[in-house]
């Protein structure tokens, strides 16, 4: 385990891409029943830190792991979600109501009411002007931040290391 920001942080992360079965990225298919079963095996071993994106399989890996999630219920461990802002379907564009929608969409699958590290997915892909200028992509994700709904701030890109800060965050030891 390592620390982030005061949360413990399993050293190894179930990434659930494949999950949300997405032949056309794969070149194959991970049927529901099986992409289930995955999810519980690896909860069941005690990986209890799962990396997922609205963008998914369309969000269908998130609602996989949500499927798992309120089968385990208050019973089940407390697992350690990762998510990511992602733009609508078809759409370039992740400004600030995308990102608190994308979040909303998030959360409603995985059967949450909040995420334990929440990322600007790939943001490369966007203008860096539209992300950081006021109301953007940037100021929507500082504001989950520091709400009880969000625990961490991060970016799934190198292209965070340009953007402003509004503290230091310490970086996470393997």
């Amino acid at each position: 385990m390592s620390e982030l920001d005061g949360l413990s942080m399993p050293n190894v992360c179930l990434g659930t891409s494949p999950l949300g079965g997405m032949p056309d990225t794969y070149g194959y298919d991970v049927a529901e029943a099986q992409a289930v079963a995955t999810i519980r095996h690896a909860l069941d071993r005690g990986l209890i830190f799962i990396d997922t994106s609205n963008e998914y399989g369309d969000g269908e890996s998130e609602r996989r792991i949500g499927t798992v999630l309120r089968e385990s219920g208050a019973s089940g461990p407390r697992v350690v979600i990762a998510s990511k802002a992602d733009p609508a379907r078809g759409q370039r564009i992740l400004d600030g109501d995308r990102v608190r929608e994308s979040f909303a969409e998030s959360t409603a699958r995985l059967g949450v009411d909040r995420l334990d590290v929440y990322y600007l997915h790939d943001p490369e892909r966007f203008d860096f002007a539209d992300m950081v200028k006021p109301g953007g992509s940037l100021d929507a994700i500082r504001t989950l931040e520091t709400s009880p709904v969000l625990q961490n701030l991060k970016a799934a890109s190198p292209i965070i290391t340009a953007l402003p800060r509004p503290r230091p965050r310490p970086s996470v030891r393997a």
